[in-house]
């Protein structure tokens, strides 16, 4: 299990590269679909009826779908040879925790392009039509076109996007720019309403449709999010190997890296132009749920490929004390070992004689 990626490529610095040798080296391939066009043309194949409920709601009968939905797929990146990197020293990111799960608040700032983690499993929103309401498939539903999205590429022949986070065990992550989130579903416990188990992963299927209606509100107008949809390793057992860290670093870095690709194009009209946007990323404990990833650990290695990667900002939302404890030692962690530039490999072999261990899968 893991990335193959050698130590040949792990000392290679990438060099400025513009739009054309981004999409000859890096892209896998790039389309734009009008989301009005995506929900006319490709049908959800819902198998749940609670999720089609949720569909109905957000999306009613008339609804109109603004905008271009626009998606890049991506190999991994070659790392920098330093970490933290010469060139960024000064440009720490800023880290911020919070005891919480994504707001997608608007973001008015025309100098700042946000963007939000997707979970994602190797098969892109491979739950999304069925009972199961992890973050994923909530991320899908309260943002409906994606459905419609993953459909059509897995049925249009002329797309360049193969639906797929991974593939040949290296990370693909794909960036999906300008989705509107048409609604939110409530799922903490809250028994007055229905939800004496909550709504979250294998609860939302017990749930019964008078609660999730009761739990779903709709906003209009919808605001528009930008994803970044990348998948992490998966339960494995025992102590973190060097090969899984190196994959899951290499992951996030690609992954926050295209972030601040995408982020350029978008507010220069699609090439590389002068003006540079402030990048924000919106993650949490990614692959610590079904996957069974230990939270320390994942929150320690997206710290690094942010700095890496040279975004402005990293809010993490830790969900609870529990999460929010293993981002606090995962803090201390990263303030120690980025406390001078070192060469990558010595400080991930660093990372590994910590010796973190893998946990088990939540079910969800």
């Amino acid at each position: 299990m893991g990335n193959a990626q050698s130590e040949q490529e792990l000392t290679t610095r990438p060099t400025p590269i513009g739009k054309e040798e981004i999409e000859e080296r890096f892209s896998l391939g790039e389309k734009s679909f009008g989301a009005q066009i995506l929900a006319q043309t490709y049908r959800i194949p819902f198998s749940s009826k609670l999720k089609k409920l949720v569909y109905d709601l957000a999306c009613p009968k008339g609804t109109i779908h603004r905008g271009n939905v626009i998606v890049t797929r991506y190999r991994v990146f070659p790392l920098l040879d330093e970490f933290p990197p010469d060139e960024m020293i000064v440009n720490k990111p800023e880290y911020t925790v919070e005891e919480n799960v994504f707001g997608y608040e608007p973001n008015n700032a025309e100098d700042v392009v946000e963007w939000y983690v997707n979970f994602a499993d190797t098969h892109l929103f491979v739950a999304a039509e069925g009972g199961l309401f992890a973050q994923d498939e909530m991320q899908v539903a309260e943002h409906p076109i994606l459905a419609h999205l993953k459909i059509a590429l897995l049925n249009d022949p002329e797309s360049p996007i193969f639906p797929q986070t991974r593939q040949d065990k290296r990370p693909t992550p794909i960036l999906i720019r300008n989705v509107e989130r048409r609604c939110f579903v409530k799922t903490d416990v809250n028994a007055a309403e229905g939800r004496p188990r909550g709504l979250y992963g294998n609860n939302f299927s017990r749930g019964g449709a008078e609660a999730v209606q009761r739990a779903t509100v709709v906003l209009d107008p919808p605001t528009m999010t930008n994803l970044i949809a990348m998948a992490a390793l998966s339960n494995a057992y025992g102590e973190y190997t060097a090969q899984q860290i190196l994959d899951i670093f290499s992951t996030a870095y690609t992954s926050f890296r295209a972030a601040v690709i995408q982020s350029q194009l978008a507010v220069n009209g699609e090439s590389l132009g002068n003006i540079v946007p402030k990048v924000r990323i919106h993650t949490g404990n990614w692959g610590t749920g079904a996957f069974g990833g230990d939270k320390t650990i994942m929150a320690l290695l997206q710290m690094m490929a942010g700095w890496m990667a040279g975004i402005d900002s990293l809010i993490y939302h830790t969900f609870d004390r529990n999460g929010t404890e293993a981002y606090e030692r995962a803090q201390r962690i990263f303030d120690e070992i980025s406390a001078k530039s070192r060469p990558i490999k010595e400080v991930l072999e660093d990372v590994v004689s910590r010796k973190f261990e893998w946990g088990h899968s939540d079910g969800n």
